[in-house]
């Protein structure tokens, strides 16, 4: 009678420890992104300049070397001129 409960306490356990892992991992399986939380995230204001990286509401757009396009915000628009970038 003793093993009885022994194997049943076993058992036990193991299920419990099987449901604790299994609702863990959950949240790392999970392919939904919850609309609540991507709400909360702040809107990106402009987008990053090709040479200082700040985000600028505005760039201008440049032909770069090899036929690559180059963002460029107000501040270093001189520097893509020097380059002689031509504009798009």
């Amino acid at each position: 009678m003793l093993y009885f409960w022994f194997i049943l306490g076993a058992v036990v356990f193991v299920l419990l420890l099987g449901t604790i892992i299994f609702y863990k991992n959950r949240k790392k399986r999970q392919k939904v992104v919850s609309m609540a939380s991507y709400a909360k995230k702040k809107p990106v204001s402009g987008q990053p300049c090709s040479y200082c990286k700040r985000k600028a509401e505005k760039l201008t757009f440049y032909a770069g070397n090899h036929g690559s396009v180059v963002g460029v915000c107000a501040s270093c628009r001189k520097r893509a001129e020097r380059q002689g970038l031509l504009p798009i």
